[in-house]
């Protein structure tokens, strides 16, 4: 049925998620919060202060999973987390010890992530170097730095609770920290390097993401003096 339906409409790999379980489950969890969580693809589907879709909550978890392959996945193609929804990466995130709080919340931070992001874009006057690459190739790693400082244990709060207590996470002092300390890092390992091709490769990748999980502000800002300079490929 399938395949004949698929000759009148394309049919992408997120749209098998419908018949998971675990994602009908996440959907009545956030719906007892007064979260609306739209699994099938639609057009009309808005992410919003109380609600969210498929394709961010996975992208959310992926960076919230404290394994920097599963942002590189993201990075590279998030569509391959839905070709199989019987093994990782799809599995790893999606699964019973996955709640439906644990999963809004973490898009909370990655959308806070994302709006320090465009923010620190428009105080970068160089449209190249590792200080623009940063937030352009290497996002993906950054959420997920900004994730293990924050740790995973806050993200099982109820939502409500979670979201009044959002701004003692200090999100943007995590992101500045983390993105000062894979600019220095990058410049001080990484001259020459393609940074497109980079934060596609797990190895390089988590090399980069360990030194910027646990950076102190301090260290991280001198490391990085400098590196806004750096003329290398974006």
């Amino acid at each position: 049925m399938t395949r004949t339906n698929n000759l009148q409409n394309r049919v992408e790999a997120r749209d098998f998620v419908a018949h998971d379980p675990e994602q009908t489950r996440l959907q009545q969890e956030m719906r007892i919060e007064g979260i609306d969580y739209q699994f099938l693809r639609s057009e009309a589907s808005q992410p919003s202060p109380a609600s969210c879709e498929l394709l961010e909550v996975t992208t959310a978890l992926a960076c919230a999973s404290a394994d920097s392959s599963m942002a590189v996945s993201v990075k590279t193609g998030i569509g391959r987390f839905f070709l199989d929804l019987k093994k990782t990466p799809y599995i790893a995130l999606f699964n019973p010890s996955t709640s439906g709080a644990t999963a809004f919340n973490a898009t909370l931070v990655q959308r806070a992530v994302d709006r320090w992001i465009d923010q620190k874009k428009k105080t970068i006057s160089k449209k190249s170097g590792f200080a623009w690459g940063t937030l352009i190739h290497g996002n993906r790693i950054l959420s997920a730095a900004v994730f293990a400082r924050i740790g995973k244990g806050k993200l099982t709060q109820p939502i409500a609770e979670f979201q009044g207590k959002m701004s003692e996470l200090n999100i943007p002092d995590h992101c500045e920290q983390a993105y000062s300390a894979m600019v220095g890092h990058l410049d001080a390992n990484y001259q020459g390097k393609f940074l497109a091709l980079l934060f596609k490769n797990p190895s390089m990748s988590k090399d980069v993401y360990e030194v910027s999980k646990s950076a102190v502000a301090s260290v991280a800002s001198a490391t990085a003096n400098g590196a806004e300079q750096a003329d290398v490929f974006d």
